[in-house]
């Protein structure tokens, strides 16, 4: 495996200076506790609590349009007063055990080892709340891969959105040509190609393109996959 600075990785003839990370779903499984979030707002409201399958289908814009979704799944949506209360109640019980169930994926922290020592910059571009992403970056370790941290609350603007993967370039110092984003969502393809850069996505994600929508550069099993990839 390649680990010299001097001779980067290249992504389909292209040399690589930097990856950019989507967080949850592409690096981290965090649904449980996602759910967990979700479940304890509902509850406190009488509603009934949701499924894995169903909690991971509406994760991917934020805990605000999570929380939307989660009522308008068990019935009528609140009002914005109420509703903004509960999203706050969701983010605070979220806060309070984000990583009691979550994990990394098998192959990451290898993977990212891998990057590392190949001089790759790496970067994360989630709409998780960046506070909330720190911490959870934090607790699991890891934080110290990361130079770049972009969140749902960064910007005005989240994915799809190309804001937020520009300001990933910016904080990096690289430009699109030298950047390939990782991912496993249908935002991550849209926001990404707006900011000109290739995308490689992980089905074993939470929200993966479907037929009819726009297609990723490159579909990958794994961590393991693209570390072989792009190093070997």
């Amino acid at each position: 495996m390649r680990t010299d600075p001097a001779a980067p990785p290249r992504f389909r003839g292209q040399r690589l200076r930097a990856l950019i990370f989507d967080l949850d779903g592409t690096l981290i499984d965090s649904i449980g506790d996602i759910r967990a979030a979700l479940n304890h707002v509902l509850t406190a409201h009488g509603r009934p609590k949701l499924d894995i399958g169903t909690v991971q289908a509406m994760t991917g814009d934020g805990i605000a349009m999570l929380v939307e979704r989660g009522f308008a799944a068990t019935g009528a949506i609140p009002d914005p007063t109420t509703l903004d209360a509960a999203v706050r109640d969701a983010l605070a019980a979220y806060t309070a055990r984000p990583t009691a169930e979550t994990v990394t994926y098998p192959g990451v922290v290898e993977a990212l080892e891998a990057f590392r020592a190949a001089g790759l910059r790496m970067a994360i571009c989630t709409n998780k709340a960046e506070a909330l992403s720190h911490l959870v970056l934090h607790e699991l370790g890891l934080a110290p891969f990361f130079s770049t941290v972009i969140g749902g609350d960064s910007l005005p603007q989240r994915k799809p959105d190309p804001e937020p993967v520009l300001a990933c370039l910016t904080g990096l110092d690289v430009a699109p040509q030298e950047t390939l984003f990782v991912g496993d969502s249908r935002n991550d393809v849209l926001s990404a190609h707006a900011a000109g850069l290739p995308v490689v996505l992980i089905p074993s994600g939470y929200g993966q393109t479907k037929a009819g929508e726009p297609a990723a550069d490159l579909v990958i099993e794994d961590m393991a996959a693209l570390t072989r990839k792009l190093l070997n």
